[in-house]
């Protein structure tokens, strides 16, 4: 073997350690890796996630994160409280365990026929 050869094979084994530090995460947690959902910014205002809620104001249903659930839940309340408008701005809905879960149950509700009373204030 000449020394070119033991050079070259030494930085390929190095290379593949760094391959298999690189990967094991991934190969250790196998489909739970699948499961974690990035949030990303869907609109102004909310940020995606597991929670569902209603947006009045531009008639769609989203899964947020729970800063924007909770910021949901907030400006209801106070709205309601303030009783300014009888039309309220966002509604929360229901909290998933997942993000497909939530998305599943979104795109179900966004293809019925809506009933829209969480959104308007009884006096």
């Amino acid at each position: 073997m000449s020394f070119f050869s033991v050079i070259k094979n030494i930085k390929m084994i190095n290379i593949f350690k760094i391959l298999i530090i690189l990967c094991s995460p991934f190969l250790l947690l196998g489909s739970e890796v699948k499961k974690q959902h990035i949030s990303k910014q869907i609109s102004v205002n909310y940020r995606s996630g597991t929670n569902l809620i209603y947006d009045c104001k531009h008639k769609s249903y989203a899964c947020v994160n729970i800063e924007s659930y909770e910021y949901c839940s907030q400006q209801r309340d106070l709205e309601i409280k303030e009783k300014k408008s009888l039309f309220l701005s966002c509604a929360p809905l229901k909290k998933f365990e997942s993000f497909n879960e939530c998305i599943k149950d979104q795109y179900y509700l966004q293809h019925r026929r809506r009933n829209l009373s969480f959104c308007r204030l009884d006096l």
